[in-house]
């Protein structure tokens, strides 16, 4: 039983349905909507849009498909499957290195020296007695191959168990200070801790072809880390910004926000930005618009609801409605300079400006999958390059024996070997003899 189980595990036809079926999850999690690559906004409207169906890929797992318990049980039946064939390969392999539990592919007898010289140099090997093995290194392809695959499992598991990734919204001119707050976290259970940054997103730059289609996104940053020089950069979706473990790059949402100064009682003032979400490919700044808005805003257990209609023209103007339960606080229409009394603070209207979203994340196992990636690539290619061929020269008397094994695709060995034996027995030369 114990053999049986070992063959199936090492089987090369399981590893292939495994790896089928993580082809199909795989795609799976690239078509389908995936909380790790919807931003808060986005998610909130496919479920708004969706429910039903939201739902149901909720319960299967497959709107986190690579985080999924069936996709973690095929990932480690893969790569258990992995270790096994690799090591009854490199079994079988050495046990051919040797010449052992496997009779020779060609077999000739009965050679005299000038037969088995123009044999030699037919196939390619040297004539002399004794046994050689020539191209040994291909021997590790396949093996190889194997060992590659397993990285980059093993590479994903560790991804999966120490990456983090979270949303951050900035709209520009606003300055964050690393605070975690303004982070929608939807990988990773711990926050980050050395995240000593401080960010102002200095401009947004967005251009669209004429069928409305982003053509460029392009965020300027000023930035700091811990005690350092304050330099800059321009992140592009292509481009993230690398903040020690940590990169940030464009999400690619966005929208317009309301900037208000907001005043409290003691006299303590403070920006406050309100992101009105707009798909990239709608941004009309210098033509007519009107978005909505409704968000509840919590301070000192004073929880208001704001209702906000902002418009742009010529000027911009925001007809805000705040109520406490069933109070009204305010109603009114704001220009850029109005002030609003709330009770708790008062906010001044101060105009409005681009918003964009940024996935902050951290990832560095990624490089172990690459790694991964790139020992099955250079075992594929010296699968493809490198033929392993074993020759055994033995002289029985005056004559001469040439056994050889060589692998099932090595074709060129094949074709020359067979028109050298037919040669030979043409002239009623020699036996060829196939393991």
């Amino acid at each position: 039983m114990l053999k049986r189980f070992w063959r199936l595990l090492a089987s090369h036809n399981l590893a292939l349905a495994v790896i089928g079926l993580l082809l199909l999850a795989s795609l799976l999690g690239g078509t389908l909507p995936q909380k790790g690559r919807l931003s808060p906004q986005q998610e909130l409207g496919f479920q708004t849009e969706w429910g039903g169906v939201s739902s149901w890929l909720d319960m299967l797992e497959f709107s986190r498909v690579f985080g999924s318990w069936w996709f973690t049980a095929l990932s480690l039946l893969l790569l258990a499957s992995l270790i096994a064939g690799t090591l009854s390969s490199i079994g079988r392999r050495y046990r051919w290195y040797r010449g052992e539990g496997t009779g020779p592919a060609h077999e000739l007898r009965g050679l005299s020296h000038e037969q088995m010289a123009g044999l030699a140099a037919g196939v390619g090997f040297e004539p002399g007695a004794g046994s050689r093995v020539e191209g040994a290194a291909g021997l590790f392809a396949l093996p190889l191959f194997h060992f590659g695959i397993a990285v980059v499992v093993i590479g994903g598991f560790w991804s999966s168990a120490v990456g983090f990734g979270a949303h951050l919204e900035l709209s520009e001119g606003e300055l964050y200070d690393g605070r975690t707050d303004k982070l929608a976290v939807d990988r990773g259970g711990v926050m980050p801790r050395d995240l000593a940054v401080r960010l102002r997103l200095e401009r947004v730059y967005l251009e669209l072809s004429r069928h409305r289609t982003l053509r460029e996104l392009q965020a300027h940053f000023s930035y700091q880390e811990g005690e350092g020089a304050v330099k800059r950069s321009v992140v592009e979706t292509n481009h993230p910004l690398k903040l020690g473990i940590y990169e940030l790059s464009p999400n690619n949402t966005g929208g317009y926000s309301a900037v208000f100064e907001r005043i409290r009682d003691d006299g303590s003032r403070r920006l406050m930005y309100v992101h009105f979400n707009v798909p990239l490919d709608e941004w009309n700044w210098g033509g007519s618009w009107k978005v909505q808005r409704d968000t509840l805003v919590e301070l000192d257990d004073a929880p208001l609801l704001y209702r906000m209609t902002l418009e742009g023209r010529d000027d911009y103007s925001l007809h805000l409605t705040v109520k406490r339960g069933i109070d009204m606080v305010f109603d009114g229409k704001l220009g850029v300079g109005s002030e609003a009394d709330l009770g708790p603070y008062r906010l001044i209207f101060r105009g409005v400006v681009p918003w964009l979203g940024f996935y902050l994340a951290s990832d560095y196992p990624k490089y172990m999958v690459f790694s991964g990636f790139a020992i099955l690539l250079a075992g594929f290619l010296l699968h493809l390059l490198v033929y392993p061929r074993r020759i055994e020269v033995l002289q029985e008397g005056d004559l001469w024996r040439v056994r050889a094994w060589n692998m099932q695709w090595d074709w060129r060995f094949e074709e020359r070997w067979r028109k050298c034996s037919a040669g030979l027995s043409g002239e009623g030369w020699g036996d060829d003899r196939r393991g």
